[in-house]
């Protein structure tokens, strides 16, 4: 259970853990421009920490189901497996966690 810090409309970020493509994915949707640089940092790291997989992210003013992600956020210990779905690199959230361009498995 989250802190009260973690709720949507004040953290910008909306988590859920999902089965897709018979793998597990953190999905993560900002709610708010920039939340995940700013105010939804802490609890996408903290999922991301704690699953221990990657989280795609779909960014403010695109939603599920016709957004299907735009980045991913990936532990640097996991990016050997995860090659196939990182782009070039956009940033860090810490020294451990970074953020990639998600490429579209469709096209390769």
């Amino acid at each position: 259970m989250g802190a009260v810090d973690d709720r949507p409309d004040l953290s910008g970020v909306m988590l859920s853990v999902n089965t897709l493509n018979g793998g597990t994915w953190v999905f993560v949707i900002e709610t708010q421009p920039g939340a995940l640089e700013t105010t939804g940092k802490n609890i996408v790291l903290d999922m991301v920490r704690s699953c221990d997989m990657p989280a795609i992210v779909a960014s403010f003013g695109k939603k599920p189901p016709e957004d299907t992600g735009d980045r991913v956020i990936v532990k640097d210990s996991l990016l050997p497996r995860c090659k196939f779905l990182v782009g070039p690199k956009l940033g860090e959230l810490s020294d451990d966690v970074s953020i990639y361009e998600l490429l579209d498995s469709r096209n390769t």
